[in-house]
């Protein structure tokens, strides 16, 4: 199984979770039920299984 981590790089849309467009974000908490990322207008706050986000994760090979 896959799971999300802190420091993951995620596609800041998210199908609409969060409200940032053409901007990538970072996690940067996550408990067993919320995350918290960060972009470049600061954080934002999911409330969910991290592991729903996974669907949005950045390969490392085409991370920045």
């Amino acid at each position: 199984m896959t799971y999300l981590r802190i420091g993951q790089e995620l596609e800041g849309y998210c199908g609409g979770i969060f409200n940032l467009y053409n901007d990538t974000v970072h996690v940067e908490a996550m408990g067993t039920d919320w995350v918290v990322v960060r972009g470049s207008t600061g954080p934002q706050f999911f409330v969910g299984v991290p592991e729903e986000l996974l669907a949005y994760a950045v390969r490392p090979e085409e991370q920045q």
